[in-house]
């Protein structure tokens, strides 16, 4: 995957926040998540 370093730090930070407020996360995120881990 060719990421620009925004994106790349959007999908670090969206990360970090799944793993903090993981009971809040919605189906698209969550198939976002397993995409992009």
């Amino acid at each position: 995957m060719n990421l620009t370093g925004s994106e790349r730090g959007f999908f670090i930070w969206r990360g970090f926040t799944f793993s903090v407020r993981h009971e809040e996360m919605s189906p698209a995120d969550s198939l976002i998540l397993n995409n992009f881990s």
